[in-house]
């Protein structure tokens, strides 16, 4: 049997697409091998959304081509969004045997079982990727839960963002595939559905006028679904039907992940992300008060072109007043082809670290708050038992939180409700509660 070694940087959306590919492959009497072993096929899933990831994708790619060089017959996979905007450069790379843009990857196994090379003179404009394209699996070789993408591109133009030059515009999966898909997956053991994509919330069967709450809908209606986790989704989109709707459904996580990316009014502008930081509070307020024990995540970019001393501390304040369960957050990357490239006033490296070093103790005051607040108030967590470690089973739970759970009956993939015990490593000591 021929070997199929992977690697993926970036987001869920390419963590789906390189499973979906993977899965492919199986069919086809391949098996996967660790990325380090010897393999006769090895897929990258470039990522580009910073310059280290830029680096990262180059590195990895690199690291391949020596093995090659010690294998000859090695072939190499080259695709995403790295490889859609540097293109001209890497097709310069003679090791690499097969380039696929973005809109492609459901062409990837079928165009590589026939032919010994794919080297396009040039890669399509993004703009043009009208057409989902259609990739799906019914099983996943590295996780217990299982993602599903129902949505590519992006039509938002934020100043700092390279992804809808590399994406392309918003295209939605149509709602049969998905529904089909799903029932397989939870037929097939997968207990716990994460709906995932580039601009989750835009999501639009348009022949149907179908959106993203109907499709959330008509999944939790499937009896044998019993988790369904929603990845990161703009605020805009959180309306008040749609907090209601998850308040009342007990299938759907109280888990939000919201981009706020900057608490600073001036910033949200320059940057056209098309809201004040007051909406977005409004939009917060709402959950809280729907679902008071809601985990909320936000991204939050660090150095923005522009971003003084005083439109930081603004960040941080607004950031401390709405009390996040905790934050993802980022160095502001120049991305070449952006409107933010160009502006002046850049923040410099050094200025940037200190603003991070600063944010993520903030971060891990947020933490501890959200996890002392899960154990007074005796919320039920439910969670996916993912591995072992040194004794404890463990998983991340509907509320974002780790739960390590003591048990020598309990079985990999099981979905359990605990109670929260105590803080325990990076995360909560739970038992296993009654209402199982």
């Amino acid at each position: 049997m021929k070997k199929l070694a992977y690697y993926t940087l970036g987001c869920k959306a390419n963590q789906y697409e390189t499973e979906a590919i993977a899965n492919e492959f199986l069919k086809h009497n391949f098996i996967v091998v660790n990325f380090s072993e010897g393999a006769d096929i090895y897929l990258i899933n470039t990522c580009t959304v910073t310059n280290r990831a830029d680096y990262k994708s180059r590195y990895i790619i690199r690291k391949v081509i020596n093995y090659k060089r010690i294998n000859p017959a090695v072939k190499i996979i080259v695709t995403g969004c790295y490889t859609q905007k540097d293109y001209n450069l890497l097709k310069e790379w003679p090791e690499i045997d097969y380039f696929f843009h973005n809109n492609e990857k459901s062409h990837i196994v079928s165009y590589v079982l026939q032919n010994n090379k794919k080297i396009p003179q040039k890669f399509p404009l993004p703009l043009s990727f009208t057409r989902f394209d259609e990739l799906s699996t019914d099983y996943f070789t590295k996780h217990t839960r299982a993602f599903v993408k129902i949505q590519d591109g992006c039509n938002y133009n934020c100043a700092y963002c390279i992804v809808p030059l590399v994406r392309g515009p918003c295209r939605s999966r149509c709602p049969h595939n998905i529904i089909t898909q799903v029932k397989r997956l939870s037929e097939n053991g997968y207990k716990e559905i994460v709906l995932t994509g580039i601009n989750l919330g835009s999501y639009r069967y348009k022949l149907h006028n179908y959106y993203l709450l109907d499709l959330i809908r008509d999944i939790s209606g499937i009896e044998s679904v019993e988790q369904i986790r929603i990845s990161s989704i703009e605020h805009k989109f959180v309306t008040d039907e749609f907090i209601y709707f998850l308040r009342d459904n007990d299938k759907i996580c109280h888990h939000f992940h919201i981009p706020l990316q900057t608490g600073s009014n001036e910033l949200l502008k320059s940057m056209r992300r098309n809201y004040s930081k007051e909406q977005f509070k409004w939009t917060i307020d709402k959950i809280k008060s729907a679902m008071p024990d809601s985990a909320l995540g936000f991204d939050v970019i660090v150095g923005l072109p522009g971003e003084t001393d005083k439109l930081f501390a603004e960040s941080i304040n607004f950031i401390s007043q709405i009390q996040p369960a905790y934050l993802h957050i980022f160095p502001y990357s120049q991305r070449k082809g952006t409107s933010a490239y160009n502006l002046k006033n850049q923040i410099n490296g050094k200025i940037k670290s200190k603003r991070i070093q600063k944010l993520k103790a903030l971060n891990s005051k947020f933490v501890e708050c959200f996890k002392q607040e899960v154990i007074s108030k005796k919320i039920i967590l439910r969670s996916i038992l993912e591995e072992r470690r040194n004794g404890y089973w463990t998983g991340v739970s509907d509320h974002y939180l780790r739960i390590y759970y003591k048990s020598k009956k309990a079985k990999k993939g099981q979905l359990l409700k605990f109670i929260s015990i105590e803080k325990f490593k990076d995360g909560i000591l739970v038992r296993r509660s009654d209402s199982n």
